[in-house]
């Protein structure tokens, strides 16, 4: 045929042939130029070299016949030639005006998912959010985009199972990056061990979204460095959360119980963030104490060290309220060590603690005992222990997420996770609260670079994206609105949790109280109590972080000081009153005495022996005295 089209895919911004066909090249000369113009007529040839991205174009042209023309001779054979070329213009023209005439352009996105699913891997419980993500960032995301811009976005994936080792993971991903094909544009994982695969993936210039990681935050200040985000809150970042409820209770002190980081460096860090805000918020920190106990819980070293008592007896008179950062079994047993020293009963003191949901689940009865200790119905004196204490958990997602669950349980049963497949009435395992960080991971790299495309900036720029993902409130999958801070930590969303109470007393459950909200214009939290269920306080009304009197009531005087000073002071004031009736006494006498000697010495003057009233009467009237 006269021109033949073998393939076609059209590129908006990488096809030269378009650009130029609008006017906005110059016309190439040479016979290697690629596009021409040949005699009037539109001539494509293969270009010179390795063929544009996305573009797989051949169009052919056999050499010009002389004679021939669509006004040559109407024989069948050149009235065929005349309609394959119409046809021929008829495409390739309508391809150019779809270009010119402003058709969107069309994105592709590679997601690297790097999990384990092999070697007891949490994959194979979890991996199946990453599926329901890429669902529906394809089906509504997408479409949402080519909507309002015209343009198109799909996003498609690569596997690899890391197989709960570092190194596999690691190879995994510089495989992903050397394999041109793949193109990669996105690291979703690898997990647990994050801060090696942040750098790789940084080296590459590669966004990296990571959903459970244990040592993200040891990047600390360099983090805004790396390509990285990760989903998963990190326990350092409570302390935000507990300075709001410093604040709303108006406690302008408290003593800091925490670890030493030798085996944990988690509380640790939480420690040191809590010191660095309540610093700059003007709180004090009476002091601090660290305690191994609080990094791993270990029931024979507790036995053998019991380290609560101590610092309980050294801080009981210098703090009125506590901040506890560590290992929940290390925290019963620092309640009951308050509540055997008699401090819990008084009710002028207060604990707050975070609750780390990686090594232990609270709820219900089991609450009130260690992991080492039998549960059940708790006795009287284990919740009493828990009075005044105030317990800061990980926020749990609303009910709207059955129907979630259920997708990735089926999501799950498929490549390639290829996880068991469940029956409708077979029990579920227990559900993994890496998958929500999963999906979340999943769905804010596809907002974060379909929002890129509609500001007419680069998706395909890493820095950009992880730039668009920091210091921005999203919403979770899970419910709840969750702040990534400016070095892409999630900061969490946490509730505040007390003993339950009614008519009858105490109940064995912890109950919400409050929870905390994101302050509009800024990632601050604001404490916000529940209506419905309210701290039972022991004395009825909330401790105060700093006395009138002191912690140790030195600032004021005991009743029977009081009683003493009262006394003092009335025999004081008896013995002036005394002193001064004597005076006045004494001054009355004086004073009469010496008008009876002035009386005397007139009287006499006069001549007058006589001391009758009458005669010395007479005598003052002629003398005037009496006037």
């Amino acid at each position: 045929p006269v021109c033949s089209i073998d393939h076609a895919v059209i590129s908006h911004t990488k096809c030269s042939f378009f650009a130029y066909v609008a006017g906005k090249l110059p016309v190439p000369e040479g016979p290697d130029a690629g596009d021409h113009f040949f005699h009037g007529h539109l001539r494509v040839v293969p270009r010179v070299g390795p063929a544009p991205q996305n573009v797989d174009m051949k169009l052919h042209r056999q050499p010009r016949v002389s004679g021939f023309g669509c006004n040559g001779t109407w024989t069948s054979r050149f009235w065929w030639m005349c309609v394959s070329w119409f046809l021929c213009s008829v495409v390739v023209w309508s391809s150019v005006l779809s270009v010119v005439g402003g058709a969107g352009q069309a994105y592709n996105f590679t997601l690297a998912l790097l999990i384990a699913t092999t070697n007891n891997g949490p994959g194979k419980i979890s991996g199946g959010a990453f599926f329901v993500a890429l669902d529906d960032l394809n089906n509504n995301l997408s479409a949402s985009l080519t909507a309002s811009t015209g343009d198109t976005a799909h996003f498609r994936y690569v596997f690899r199972d890391t197989r709960n080792d570092d190194v596999t993971a690691m190879r995994a991903m510089v495989d992903l990056h050397c394999d041109e094909e793949t193109n990669v544009t996105a690291f979703i994982g690898p997990d647990v061990l994050c801060s090696n695969a942040a750098l790789v993936a940084s080296s590459f210039n590669i966004s990296y979204i990571s959903y459970d990681c244990n040592d993200i935050h040891t990047l600390k200040d360099n983090m805004h460095r790396y390509l990285v985000v990760n989903m998963e809150p990190s326990l350092a970042h409570v302390a935000k959360s507990i300075v709001a409820l410093l604040k709303y209770y108006q406690w302008r002190s408290f003593w800091l119980v925490t670890g030493n980081g030798d085996t944990n460096t988690d509380w640790t860090d939480a420690g040191e963030n809590l010191q660095d805000l309540a610093s700059k918020e003007g709180i004090t920190v009476n002091d601090v104490s660290k305690e191994l106990l609080n990094d791993k819980y270990h029931s024979g070293l507790a036995q053998q060290r019991q380290p609560y008592p101590k610092i309980i007896q050294e801080s009981r008179y210098k703090t009125r309220v506590y901040v506890f950062l560590g290992d929940y079994n290390s925290l019963i047993d620092f309640l009951r060590a308050l509540n055997d020293e008699g401090v819990t009963s008084r009710g002028d003191h207060v604990v707050i603690a975070a609750v780390d949901y990686n090594t232990r689940t609270v709820s219900g009865g089991d609450s009130f005992f260690r992991v080492d200790e039998q549960g059940g119905t708790p006795e009287q004196s284990q919740m009493d222990a828990f009075r005044n204490v105030l317990l800061l958990m990980r926020q749990q997602p609303k009910n709207h997420t059955v129907q979630f669950n259920n997708r990735v349980y089926a999501k799950n049963s498929q490549h390639p996770i290829n996880g068991p497949r469940l029956l409708p009435s077979w029990k579920k395992p227990p559900f993994r609260q890496e998958a929500y960080y999963l999906y979340d991971a999943v769905m804010q790299y596809g907002t974060a670079v379909l929002d890129l495309i509609r500001d007419g900036l680069d998706p395909y720029d890493s820095r950009l994206v992880i730039g668009k993902i920091r210091n921005t409130t999203i919403r979770s999958i899970q419910g709840f609105d969750v702040h990534i801070n400016d070095v892409g930590e999630s900061e969490g969303s946490y509730v505040v949790r007390s003993i339950a109470s009614n008519a009858s007393g105490l109940v064995p459950d912890l109950w919400q109280v409050g929870s905390f909200q994101i302050e509009e214009g800024g990632p601050k939290l604001a404490y916000r109590p529940n209506n419905i269920s309210t701290v039972a306080w022991v004395t009825g009304s909330v401790p105060v972080s700093d006395p009138v009197c002191g912690f140790d009531g030195s600032k004021c005087k005991s009743d029977e000081e009081m009683e003493e000073w009262r006394n003092r002071a009335i025999g004081i004031g008896l013995a002036v009153f005394f002193v001064l009736a004597v005076g006045i006494l004494f001054i009355g006498l004086r004073y009469w005495f010496r008008a009876k000697r002035m009386r005397a010495q007139t009287l006499s003057a006069h001549g007058v022996c006589s001391n009758s009233f009458a005669e010395l009467r007479a005598v003052a009237d002629e003398e005037g005295l009496l006037a």
